[in-house]
């Protein structure tokens, strides 16, 4: 049984659901209106005036539901009739116990959860992708991610946006908990709200219960053999053909491009964060809130507990240390994405933050570097300078593992069109008075704007 977010509409379950499920809408529909209502009207003059109009609306109700239950069951029988006409021809000649990972020769019609679950992992990650894309959103695969599964941007309304992310695993046993948490734990680093897990396994009690609390629409084997049986007959070859194309071998010409991230309006330097060294280009070309999350990495990393300032005026401050058995910050960190150099007077602001926290150590870290007077400030202040140059040198004496992490966790997706430091989500670019900057796309509610750096 398919399984929804608590604030699904009826109607939106209906469209996901199969016919029966539109069916009985209908049906209890109808029975309201001409049993249930006239019990509850009689003797009373006041709702009998209204019995007519609940009738209209009930009629509206079930008409519509049955509509959607007929269309839907004209295609369930449309997807067994071709699979009828198979068996009559080429099917027939096809052993019954054949390769699931070899050419693919069923018909929707005749899918099952077994078939589903003995696909190989290529074959399952072309039906999510084509799942998403028969529903009208614009995919984008977000990276190769392993034995961890495959990501997806997800564009649900075609408005260059991303809006949710889905993750496709496939697995013999039932998905657990810590699968579907880790899923949660990369929405959040990438700020999304709205999560798909499909797989062509199951889940389990405890996943589909956190999945509710965390806004993740569960999919499983089940549900995308719903999917399938509903595709008309030109979607049902155009997923055959898909699927058959991952039979045949890779070309040279493109195997080079199978395991590359892709995004939107990225340029070429964030093709392959899986492999690719941190250089001090790469560290400039980071919008501000991936420079703030790859310098909390790096105390994550080192051992030295964190915390980073929430979304909105940060008083000055982007990440605040602490000693292990403290609740108070011990040390306070501004981090400064800048194409200019940093001088005195952000270093006094800094300065100033501190005394007004009552915290005597300071770590100010910029992607550029810091002018004499600066330097000057900052010894006798007790803060720690650290610009771009050094950074790169701090994060190559990690472990190469760990340096990997740090560098594929701040280049995923979009990683130098800047964040809206109240809204949290991607400015766009725009134009005024001949001067471009960016802007907030929740402009005129949020007005925030950033110059546009050379």
């Amino acid at each position: 049984m398919a399984r929804y977010r608590k604030n699904s509409s009826l109607i939106q379950i209906a469209l996901d659901s199969g016919w029966e499920f539109s069916a009985v809408i209908s049906l209890l529909a109808l029975s309201l209106i001409y049993l249930v209502f006239p019990i509850l009207v009689e003797g009373n003059p006041f709702l009998s005036v209204l019995l007519p109009a609940f009738r209209s609306l009930g009629l509206i109700i079930a008409s519509g539901f049955g509509v959607l239950a007929l269309i839907k069951l004209m295609l369930v029988l449309s997807g067994s009739l071709k699979t009828s006409m198979a068996d009559s021809g080429e099917v027939k000649s096809k052993s019954k116990d054949q390769d699931f990972n070899g050419p693919v020769s069923k018909q929707a019609g005749s899918w099952s959860n077994e078939y589903l679950r003995k696909l190989n992992a290529k074959k399952l990650s072309t039906l999510c992708e084509f799942y998403f894309s028969e529903r009208g959103m614009k995919v984008t695969r977000l990276r190769r991610a392993g034995d961890e599964g495959e990501y997806f941007q997800l564009d649900e309304v075609n408005n260059g946006e991303i809006t949710a992310i889905a993750s496709c695993r496939k697995e013999s046993e039932s998905i657990d908990l810590e699968m579907v948490a880790r899923f949660s734990r990369v929405m959040k680093s990438e700020k999304i709200r709205r999560g798909y897990y499909l797989t062509n396994s199951s889940f389990s009690d405890a996943v589909i219960d956190f999945a509710l609390t965390n806004n993740i629409r569960l999919i499983n084997s089940s549900d995308l053999l719903r999917f399938i049986s509903g595709l008309s007959q030109s979607s049902t070859a155009k997923l055959l053909g898909l699927l058959s194309e991952c039979d045949k071998p890779a070309e040279k010409s493109r195997s080079a491009t199978q395991d590359t991230v892709i995004a939107k309006n990225v340029d070429e330097h964030s093709l392959n964060p899986v492999s690719r060294k941190l250089t001090h280009q790469l560290l400039c070309s980071l919008e501000w809130k991936r420079f703030e999350d790859l310098c909390a990495g790096y105390f994550t990393e080192i051992g030295i507990k964190n915390k980073l300032t929430p979304l909105g005026a940060d008083g000055g401050v982007d990440i605040q240390l602490y000693e292990d058995a403290s609740d108070q910050p011990t040390c306070l960190v501004q981090c400064k994405a800048y194409s200019k150099p940093v001088g005195i007077k952000l270093v006094r602001e800094f300065i100033g933050v501190m005394h007004l926290e009552k915290v005597s150590r300071g770590i100010y870290i910029t992607t550029n570097f810091f002018n004499a007077a600066a330097v000057s400030a900052a010894r006798v202040n007790n803060i720690q300078l650290i610009d771009g140059h050094q950074l790169v040198n701090l994060i190559e004496r990690l472990p190469a593992e760990i340096q990997d992490r740090l560098v594929k966790s701040v280049t995923v997706g979009d990683y130098t069109t800047p964040t809206c430091v109240q809204c949290g989500i991607k400015m766009v670019r725009r134009k005024s008075n001949d001067k471009e900057f960016w802007g907030c796309k929740n402009f005129p509610k949020c007005r925030r704007t950033l110059m546009i750096q050379p």
